[in-house]
C-alpha cells in the first residue's frame, strides 16, 4: 500500500491486546494515528479435569480443526511436547484463515487443510469431502464460537469433540478509555470491529455513556473484518461503510484506504 495514503486519519482498534499491535503499525505506517483501545480480551478456561478427559482420547482423533489464534494458542500452550508430537504425526490439521495457519507453522504444525472462504460453512463443506462417517474431529475454541461447525459435522454423522479452551470478557479499563477519547475530542474517522464481541462490548458503553440513540462516534466510518461482525454491528444500530472480500486486517485496511480517498 502506498505510504501516506491515511495520512491525517484516526483509526480505533478495537481488538484484543495482543492482536492489536501489528494492525496499529500497519496503520501508522500508512500515516494514520491508531488509537488502540481493546474492548475484549482473552484467557485460558481448560480445566486440569477437561485437560486430563482429552489427552486420554487424544490418540483417537483423525482431525484437529483451529477457527482462530487464539484456539491455536490457548490449546498448544497447554500441552506437553509428548502431546504435542501426536499432533504432528498422527493428525491431520485443518485452519481457518492465513494468520492461524501462520500460527500452527510456528509450532511446527503442517496444515493439511484451509478453505478458500474464511468461515465455518466452507470449512464444514471441506472437511466433509475429507473425511467419512464415524471420523472423530477435536475443535478447540472460544466459548463464544458459534456451533455452526460442530453441528454441520454431527449431522453428517462425524464423532465431534467440542472443546472450549479460551473465554473471551471486556477489559474494565475499556470504558475509561473510549471515555477520555471522547472527551478528548478526539474523534476518529474509522472504527474498526473485528469481531461480533467488540461490537456488543462497544455498544454496551456507547448505551452508558450516550444519552439517547447513537452511540460515541456517529460520524466515523464502521469497517467490519467479516459478514458476521457486519450482521452484529447492524443489529446494535451501527452503519457499516465497508466489509472486505477477504477477511483479514490488511483487507480492513485497503477499504480504509478506499475509503480516505472518496
Amino acid at each position: 500500500m502506498i505510504p501516506n495514503s491515511l495520512k491525517g486519519a484516526r483509526v480505533l482498534i478495537t481488538r484484543a491486546p495482543e492482536q492489536a499491535e501489528l494492525f496499529a503499525r500497519q496503520i501508522e505506517q500508512l500515516g494514520a494515528k491508531a488509537h488502540q483501545v481493546p474492548l475484549i480480551d482473552v484467557r485460558p478456561c481448560l480445566g486440569h479435569e477437561q485437560r486430563m478427559q482429552l489427552i486420554s482420547k487424544l490418540h483417537s482423533f483423525q482431525w484437529i480443526v483451529f477457527t482462530s489464534v487464539n484456539g491455536v494458542r490457548f490449546f498448544l500452550d497447554s500441552l506437553t511436547k509428548q502431546e504435542l508430537m501426536i499432533i504432528r504425526q498422527s493428525m491431520k490439521v485443518a485452519s481457518v484463515g492465513t494468520q492461524t495457519t501462520k500460527k500452527l507453522e510456528d509450532y511446527g504444525i503442517h496444515v493439511n487443510l484451509m478453505p478458500a472462504h474464511y468461515e465455518a460453512g466452507s470449512l464444514a463443506e471441506a472437511l466433509l469431502s475429507q473425511t467419512k462417517t464415524g471420523d472423530h474431529i477435536l475443535i478447540p475454541r472460544g466459548n463464544l464460537a458459534r456451533p455452526l461447525l460442530a453441528n454441520k459435522l454431527l449431522e453428517s454423522a462425524r464423532v465431534v469433540y467440542d472443546l472450549p479452551v479460551y473465554e473471551t470478557f471486556q477489559p474494565s479499563e475499556a470504558e475509561k478509555q473510549l471515555e477520555a477519547i471522547a472527551a478528548n475530542s478526539v474523534v476518529p474517522n474509522y472504527l474498526t470491529f473485528t469481531s461480533a464481541s467488540t461490537v456488543r462490548h462497544y455498544c454496551t458503553i456507547s448505551s452508558r455513556l450516550v444519552s439517547g440513540t447513537g452511540h460515541l462516534f456517529p460520524d466515523a466510518k464502521i469497517i467490519c473484518i467479516g459478514p458476521i461482525t457486519a450482521i452484529e454491528a447492524k443489529k446494535c444500530g451501527l452503519t457499516v461503510s465497508a466489509v472486505p472480500s477477504i477477511y483479514t486486517t490488511k483487507a480492513m485496511i485497503e477499504e480504509m484506504v478506499r475509503l480516505n480517498k472518496e
